[in-house]
């Protein structure tokens, strides 16, 4: 309290203009503010958001890395699963490498055998696409017939007791590339391919071991081929043979795509991983 009494003086006051104009300074300032403040908050879900599926979608491709040709068969028919908080679609397909001659179309045809011991044996078949892959669990020798229809291409195969497996085919027209992979058959099995009624040419390449444990014998177009003759090429038009000697065992090169979606509706994924592996059969 001052000389005069009053508590107020030296004081000093603001009018109800300054205030309205504080006031209205503060209401351009905040806005601007708060709005940054949710764009950035935004950024950092959406960078952490993309940082996760990034970690899934690699894990996936991980996975599949780790998986043989047999294992990926199933996989081929594209499919969602949910992953945590993620909704992954795998895509995996056969992969060719564009070939370096203008041969044509070729339609990819691939027979393995394996050992499976006690004389027994696991063998599989599959075309380009991978849902087409077969296989049989038999015993003694194994007979593969392939017969051209009106329909496409006929596949049978069977063993020595009888047990038989059969699929159907829709091959283009255009070469038929037969690959026999052979490297880890057994000392006494024997392989005996029959391919009947085709005007169409056919390259049949067969893969052993270099200690050639086994015998694959070839009937096609009124030839018939085995790898007991010492040549790395026989026949002539249409029908061609090739023996090769390989240490490697049988793989294909498989095509993998990973997706990551948010949410289960949504059509733009948020990662996506895809690359070129080699899988064994």
């Amino acid at each position: 309290m001052n000389e005069k009494g009053n508590p107020l003086a030296g004081h000093k006051a603001y009018s109800l203009i300054e205030v309205m104009i504080a006031m209205m300074i503060v209401a351009i300032l905040v806005p601007p503010f708060f709005g940054m403040a949710r764009y950035f908050t935004k950024i950092n879900q959406k960078s952490r958001t993309v940082l996760l599926a990034d970690a899934a979608a690699d894990n996936q491709y991980e996975e599949l890395k780790s998986l043989s040709v047999p294992e990926l068969a199933p996989l081929a028919e594209k499919g969602r699963k949910r992953d945590g908080d993620f909704i992954l679609e795998t895509e995996v397909k056969r992969y060719f490498p564009e070939p370096d001659t203008e041969e044509g179309s070729r339609n990819h045809l691939d027979l393995i055998l394996k050992d499976n011991g006690k004389s027994g044996f696991l063998s599989y078949f599959v075309a380009d696409d991978l849902q087409s892959l077969t296989s049989l669990s038999g015993s003694g020798s194994l007979q593969v017939d392939l017969k051209q229809e009106m329909s496409g291409m006929s596949m049978r195969m069977a063993d020595a007791g009888g047990k038989s497996v059969f699929h159907h085919l829709n091959p283009s027209t255009g070469i038929h590339e037969l690959n026999i992979y052979a490297q880890q058959m057994h000392m006494d099995q024997s392989i005996s391919v029959c391919v009947e009624g085709y005007t169409d040419p056919w390259n049949i390449n067969v893969f052993e071991s270099p200690f050639r444990y086994g015998r694959v014998l070839v009937h096609c177009s009124g030839q018939t081929f085995s790898t007991d003759q010492q040549a790395c090429r026989l026949g002539t038009d249409p029908v061609r043979f090739f023996s090769y000697k390989a240490e490697e065992s049988a793989s294909a090169l498989v095509s993998v795509q990973v997706k990551v979606f948010a949410k289960p509706g949504d059509k733009k994924p948020v990662s996506v991983r895809q690359g070129i592996i080699r899988a064994v059969y």
